[in-house]
């Protein structure tokens, strides 16, 4: 069981990996729920250490509605463990949900799989605009939110660029969702994501990776030779189809960037939406824009409260971190002050045994 402070009091194991675990745990000042993801660091080298500081960094200035937000961090020093604590996401991931499907027998909407689409693509596009890849995309890190809305998590494997058209080097990520440039060790950029995506659009389409050798010698080859496996179903729409195929295009220069796919998902939401309220009545069209604007009232009033709850608990970090540079401050003077006195006594004795010494030689 990990050790939070006073300030969590610790639920339960929510997941395991070869970094640590997940649990799920609630903050006693207001009993709101949260994920802990807690990682070991006391065995890890320089190169582990810099890159789980720059995954906290990273999740902590990134504020966007489709990636999990950061809340807090604790530094277990006696264990050597650094506990993240995110947003919890109730819905699972979208690994399970496509196991699932599989096993069911039941393929996903198209609807479904372009909301999904454009969920990811406006997230990726506010990463990349801050010039962050995150060299992981893989159905295992989309979480699912409140609403079942997508969300981006572990930026553990992140790389911030110099700038948007700069370039990475170092060659990482999950081999079924690794672009070729990766595979081949090439220099890359922020297409890289958008290859991952395009693996994870085609898995859910398909309920199997594009690409799934069984090694990683033929799975190179496969990647490397574009020969997928697991073809989409043709229930799906051709748009659809070639959407996926401009995300796994060979080469990163013609692969859609995340502002393109986001363009033709609004593309394909808004034809959908004109196909469905052409036959609605002027009452109906009224009454479905009404509902929209009151969910999209609820949740920027929710949004609020969540701005408020984080204001607040900054104003008692800053009020808390204050309080202990007060009692620093306090304890560097009273020490001061022991040194001082006992530097004065020390002179003192020295003077007295001087003068003794003086006296003793006139003697």
């Amino acid at each position: 069981m990990i050790d939070l402070g006073d300030d969590y009091e610790v639920i339960g194991v929510l997941g395991q990996g070869s970094f640590g675990s997940v649990w799920k745990i609630r903050r006693l000042e207001d009993g709101l729920f949260f994920a802990c993801k807690s990682v070991v660091y006391s065995g890890m080298d320089q190169q582990h250490k810099e890159q789980l500081v720059t995954e906290v960094n990273v999740m902590r200035d990134l504020q966007h509605p489709h990636i999990v937000r950061y809340i807090d961090r604790h530094v277990d020093k006696k264990n050597g463990t650094l506990h993240i604590i995110l947003e919890l996401c109730q819905g699972g991931d979208l690994a399970k949900k496509i196991r699932d499907r599989k096993r069911q027998g039941r393929l996903f909407s198209e609807e479904r799989i372009w909301q999904l689409l454009r969920e990811a693509a406006l997230a990726l596009n506010d990463c990349h605009a801050k010039h962050l890849i995150h060299r992981d995309l893989k159905p295992a890190n989309l979480l699912f939110g409140q609403d079942d809305q997508l969300k981006i998590a572990d930026f553990g494997l992140c790389k911030e660029l110099k700038a948007r058209d700069a370039l990475a080097r170092t060659k990482l990520g999950t081999p079924l969702y690794m672009a070729p440039e990766l595979v081949q060790y090439k220099p890359y950029g922020a297409s890289v994501d958008l290859w991952s995506l395009g693996c994870v659009a085609h898995e859910t389409a398909a309920l199997a990776p594009p690409f799934d050798e069984k090694n990683a010698e033929e799975l190179k080859v496969a990647i490397l030779s574009h020969s997928i496996r697991n073809h989409i179903p043709s229930s799906y729409s051709q748009l659809l189809k070639t959407t996926i195929s401009k995300l796994l295009h060979p080469n990163p220069k013609a692969r859609l960037s995340a502002a393109d796919l986001l363009s033709t998902c609004n593309q394909f939401l808004l034809e959908k939406l004109d196909c469905v309220t052409s036959s609605w009545s002027q009452q109906q069209l009224l009454s479905f824009i009404q509902e929209r604007k009151s969910n999209l009232d609820d949740r920027e009033k929710l949004l609020d409260r969540r701005e408020r709850n984080l204001d607040e608990r900054e104003r008692k970090l800053i009020l808390r971190e204050k309080a202990e540079n007060s009692i620093l401050v306090s304890k560097t003077r009273q020490t001061s002050r022991t040194w001082t006195q006992a530097a004065d006594q020390e002179n003192n004795f020295l003077q007295k045994e001087a003068e003794s010494t003086k006296r003793r030689r006139r003697a």
